[in-house]
C-alpha cells in the first residue's frame, strides 16, 4: 500500500528486493509485468517463495548466503563484503524494506548501498527504510539497528541523488524511516 502510489517501477522493469522474507511485497506485484528477483538470507523462506511463485515465471527467489546475528548466524558470506549476484546497471528498482534496521554495522549498511549503486541504472530507484537517530537512540543491534540520521543522509547521497522521505518519527516499534532515492550520472557509487 505505501510502494505501488509511488510508482516506483514500470512495464517491464527490473525490480531486485534485498530481504525477501515470506514474499509480502512480491505478492502484491505478482501480476505486474516485470521481472522481479527476491534475494533473502533466511533459506526457508527462499525456498518456500521459489515454490509459491513457481507458476509466475518472471519472479524469482534466491538465498543469498549473507551472516546475519539475528535471522542467518551461520552466513558463509559478511555483510560487509557482500556482493550481489546482479549484474552491474541492470536492475531498476531495488527494493530494502526493513533490511537496515537489521543490519547490525554502518559498514555493512555501507557495503549494502555500494552493491545498490553498482546493480541500479541510471535513472534506477532505491526504496530503503531505516530507523534513524534521533529519534531513537543508536543501536548495532540486529533486532533493531538505529544509525545517525546525519549518517544516513551522507551515504545516501554519497551513492544516489535523494528524491522523498517519509514516516520514522516516532520510536514506535514498525515506525521506520523511508527513502526513495535515484542513481544519477553524478550518483555512480563508490
Amino acid at each position: 500500500t505505501r510502494l505501488r502510489p509511488r510508482k516506483l517501477w514500470s512495464a517491464g522493469d527490473f525490480v531486485l528486493e534485498i530481504g525477501s522474507g515470506n514474499g509480502r511485497i512480491a505478492m502484491g506485484m505478482a501480476e505486474e509485468p516485470i521481472r522481479y528477483l527476491g534475494l533473502e538470507p533466511v533459506r526457508p523462506a527462499a525456498e518456500f517463495c521459489a515454490e509459491a511463485f513457481a507458476e509466475y515465471p518472471d519472479f524469482e527467489f534466491k538465498h543469498l548466503d549473507v551472516r546475519n546475528s539475528r535471522y542467518h548466524p551461520r552466513g558463509a558470506i559478511a555483510p560487509e563484503r557482500i556482493e550481489l549476484p546482479v549484474e552491474d546497471a541492470t536492475a531498476d528498482v531495488v527494493l530494502m524494506v526493513s533490511v537496515f534496521s537489521h543490519m547490525e554495522t554502518p559498514e555493512a549498511a555501507a557495503r549494502y548501498l555500494d552493491e545498490c549503486a553498482r546493480v541500479l541504472k541510471p535513472g534506477g530507484r532505491l526504496y530503503s527504510t531505516w530507523f534513524r537517530s534521533p529519534p531513537n537512540r543508536v543501536s548495532t543491534d540486529a533486532r533493531r539497528t538505529v544509525y545517525p540520521e546525519q549518517w544516513i543522509q551522507e551515504q545516501v547521497a554519497a551513492r544516489f541523488e535523494l528524491r522523498e522521505t517519509a514516516r520514522g518519527e516516532s520510536t514506535r516499534y514498525h515506525d521506520q524511516w523511508e527513502i526513495i532515492a535515484v542513481k544519477t550520472e553524478r550518483a555512480t557509487g563508490t
